[in-house]
C-alpha cells in the first residue's frame, strides 16, 4: 500500500480530533478561551441525574408505588411528583447540560447527559400515559422488546464507564453502578414473574448509583466555586 504524498495529521483532544493541526500554541489557546468563558454544565446535569436516579431506584427498591392498577388508583400521589422530575429535571435539564458540555468542548459529558436525559425524558412520558390509562407498571410475563431496549442502555453505560476511566475515578462508579443496575432491570424484563430480587437489585445499584452522582456534582460545583479542590473528585 503507498503511502500518501501529503499525509492527513491529526492532533486528539477532549472534543475529538483536529485535522489539520493548527500549531500548538493556538490549541492551548483555544482550549482556554472556552474553559474560562463557558462554565461547567456537569454539576447541573449530575445533580438532575442523580435525583431522577434515586427516585426511579427507590420504586424499584420497593419503597415506593409510583403507578398502581386500576384507573381509579393509577394516579398516586408519587406519580404526580416522579413523572414531571423525569420528563423535566431527568429530561430536559439534562439534555440542556448536554447541550452546553459539546460547547464545553466534552464529548464525554455531552455523552452521558445527552443519553440518560433522553431515556429518563421517554421513561416519564411512558409512565404518563400508563397512569393516564390505569394500566399497572408490573413485571409479570417476559417482556423481551422492554428487556433489549433497557440492555441497549446497560451497554452504553458499559462503554462510557470506559471511557470514565479519563474523567474522574469517581464517574467511574457512577457509570459503573448505573450499567449493573440496567443489566439487572434488562435481565428482569428478560426473566418476567419471579424476578422480583432482580428488580430489588436493580433498584439498590440505582441508588448506589445516584448517591455517588450527588457527590461528583458536589464536588465539581464546591472546587469550582471555592476555586480550589474541597473534596477530591
Amino acid at each position: 500500500m503507498e503511502t500518501p504524498l501529503n499525509p492527513q495529521e491529526e492532533r486528539w483532544t477532549v472534543s475529538g480530533p483536529i485535522r489539520p493541526v493548527p500549531p500548538e500554541e493556538r490549541i492551548q489557546e483555544l482550549e482556554l478561551n472556552t474553559h474560562a468563558t463557558v462554565a461547567d454544565a456537569a454539576p447541573l446535569g449530575l445533580a438532575a441525574f442523580a435525583a431522577t436516579t434515586f427516585t426511579i431506584g427507590s420504586a424499584e427498591a420497593g419503597w415506593s408505588t409510583i403507578v398502581s392498577g386500576g384507573a381509579s388508583t393509577a394516579v398516586t400521589t408519587a406519580f404526580i411528583a416522579t413523572v414531571p422530575m423525569l420528563i423535566i429535571f431527568g429530561g430536559i435539564a439534562q439534555f440542556i447540560a448536554a447541550m452546553w458540555s459539546f460547547r464545553k468542548g466534552s464529548t464525554f459529558w455531552a455523552t452521558f447527559l445527552g443519553v440518560f436525559g433522553a431515556l429518563y425524558a421517554t421513561l416519564g412520558l411512558g409512565l404518563f400515559l400508563v397512569g393516564s390509562t390505569g394500566i399497572a407498571v408490573t413485571i409479570t410475563t417476559p417482556d423481551v422488546a422492554a428487556g433489549v431496549a433497557v440492555a441497549m442502555f446497560a451497554f452504553i453505560g458499559a462503554y462510557l464507564t470506559w471511557a470514565a476511566m479519563g474523567e474522574s475515578s469517581v464517574m467511574v462508579w457512577v457509570t459503573g453502578l448505573l450499567s449493573v443496575s440496567l443489566a439487572l432491570l434488562a435481565a428482569a424484563f428478560f426473566i418476567g414473574a419471579g424476578a422480583f430480587l432482580v428488580v430489588w437489585a436493580a433498584g439498590y445499584a440505582a441508588i448506589a448509583s445516584a448517591l455517588v452522582g450527588f457527590y461528583a456534582s458536589a464536588a465539581i460545583v464546591i472546587n469550582s466555586t471555592l476555586q480550589r479542590e474541597v473534596l477530591p473528585y
